[in-house]
Parts: structure tokens; sequence; C-alpha cells
């Protein structure tokens, strides 16, 4: 799922993923899980069941959003946990329209077909949920928090779903749905024209140039940059090059990665940030102690300097590319 989200979406929602993937290192549910098995005899599906109900109630009981909205990030991992235990699977979608549910985890939402699903409205969730940000980059409009009233609406019921307004209108009548077919066919014109200016030059109407550069993770991202027309690129996160390496990635396969980005950018600005992992997201072939928040801890360029043969083989990698 992070390897086909990073292909369709980027590398940014693909560490969505691989936060997902933590959720399968904790000890709090995997010890609790393991002790209810061997302890108290219970099938390896309930005892997951309830490590993971306990840790979710005590999520959805705190007054921080950011903490329940992860709790909808577990349970979508732990349905998938289930789907393997008891040989059931994911639920799938049929036919193409409007996706209705409660609320759609991230891991339901990185699975989901462009093809099939025109657009996602849900009863709950918020607009800065991962299931949004995924929705968002997977380019499928999505209307989020509509009420429960929602989930009053029978499968065949005609609506028009519009992601920019965060409407959804039920069985719109033939004067609404003409009038958003003009707007689309509008938005398409302009997102042509958007399309065909982003490879001009950024100029105010008093001649000031501005340099739009772009945020990237991967060689892909660095093309895809160059297509929408940015002047360069203003950071290039690296931790895509050691997040999936089982060894400390050496100097010749970091200048390979940063010589395909800088071949891609056709000699325009590149901006290369040294790796920036911490103890939430530890590395296997990286020393790094348990923090308690890992965000201020030990990180960036505080890991550069306590572990300087890291930064010294980036930095010697970007000067051969450079």
């Amino acid at each position: 799922m992070r390897d086909s989200t990073r292909a369709r979406a980027g590398v940014y929602e693909a560490a969505i993923v691989d936060a997902l993937l933590l959720f399968l290192d904790d000890p709090e549910l995997l010890e609790t899980a393991r002790l209810a098995i061997t302890e108290h005899r219970q099938n390896a599906a309930k005892a997951w069941s309830d490590a993971v109900n306990k840790v979710r109630h005590d999520w959805d009981g705190m007054a921080d959003p950011r903490m329940r909205l992860r709790a909808a990030d577990l349970e979508g991992v732990s349905r998938k946990v289930l789907g393997h235990l008891l040989g059931t699977g994911s639920a799938s979608v049929s036919g193409r329209g409007i996706l209705v549910a409660r609320e759609l985890t991230p891991t339901d939402t990185a699975g989901l077909d462009r093809e099939q699903v025109l657009g996602i409205a849900t009863a709950d969730g918020g607009p800065t949920s991962h299931t949004a940000i995924l929705a968002r980059a997977l380019g499928i409009p999505a209307v989020v928090g509509l009420g429960p009233r929602l989930l009053e609406l029978t499968v065949g019921t005609s609506v028009l779903l519009d992601g920019d307004r965060g409407t959804l209108v039920v069985e719109p009548g033939p004067d609404v749905v003409r009038a958003a077919k003009r707007e689309a066919k509008v938005a398409a014109k302009a997102a042509a024209r958007a399309q065909t200016a982003s490879q001009r030059p950024a100029v105010t109407r008093d001649g000031v140039h501005i340099h739009v550069v772009a945020n990237i993770g991967s060689v892909e991202e660095a093309h895809a940059a160059r297509a929408a027309g940015a002047d360069g690129v203003g950071l290039l996160r690296t931790e895509f090059l050691f997040l999936r390496a089982a060894s400390m990635p050496d100097i010749e396969s970091q200048a390979d990665a940063y010589g395909a980005i800088a071949t891609a950018l056709e000699g325009r600005p590149l901006t290369i940030r040294t790796l920036d992992v911490g103890a939430d997201k530890q590395l296997p072939f990286l020393e790094q102690a348990a923090e308690e928040n890992p965000a201020l801890g030990v990180r960036g360029l505080r890991l550069g300097l306590a572990q300087p043969e890291v930064l010294s083989i980036q930095l010697r990698a970007a000067v051969r590319v450079a």
C-alpha cells in the first residue's frame, strides 16, 4: 500500500502509510494482545481487537483533536490486521459513483480506485485528517463531516458533490445539474490555461520575478515539478533514500539519486535537506534512543552533529553532484 500510494500520490502521502506501519511495532498494542493470548487463552483476533479498542478509547477521550484523528488511523490498521487474521480480506467497491461512509480510514482511502470512486462523502472526519490529505493527493473530490443524516442515503440515489464548496446536493434538479456541468467545463478550461501558463516565468505586474519552487521527495516528483513549471526545488526530503534501505546508503547511491533529480530539473536550483528522522521513525541502521518528544529531540541537524559520519556522507554526495 505504501509503494502504491507513493506511485499514485507522492512521497509525502506515502509517509502517512509509513506512520501507520508504526502501529504494528507498538509495544502497548502487541504486548497487550500477546498477554491476552498466552495468559487468558484468547484467540488472536479477539486479543488484537481488545488491545486496539482499549487504546482507541483512551485516545478518543483526549482533548487534543489530533489524537482523535490518530484513533481513526489506528482503526484502519486494526481492520487490516483482523482481515488477515480472519481471512476475510478487505471491503471492495463495485460500480462507479460517490462513496458514502460514516468515516474512511487512511488505509481505506489509499486503496481506492479513482476510476470507480468519483467522489467521497463522509458523515464524520475533518479536512486536516490523513484521509482528506490522501483523497486530495489522489485527485478524488471529497466532502467530510456532513453529519449522520448522510448515512440515510440509499444506494442508487442521485447526488451532486462539490469538493470546492464542501456541499452534497441530494436528487439535484436538471437546472442544478446543467449549472454544475457548465462550472466543470469552465474549471477544466481554467486548469488547461494554468498548465500552459505554468511554463512561463512568474512575474508580477510591476516586473518582480517570483521564483516558484517545489517541495519533493523523489525523482518522480522532480519530473512532476518540472511538468508543473517549477523554477527549481526548494526542499528535497532525502528521507526517501533511507526509509526503504536495509543499510546506510553510501556516497555512490546518494549521489546517483541526487544526480537523477538534478538532471530532471535541467540545471534549475536544487536545495537538499539532510536526513531528518527522529525516534518516532527509526532506521534499523541508526542508533537512536527513545525520547519523550521525538519531534523536539535528536533529529535533523542535531542527528547529523551527533552522528557526523551520516552528515559527512550526505554532504560529500551533494558536493559530488554539484
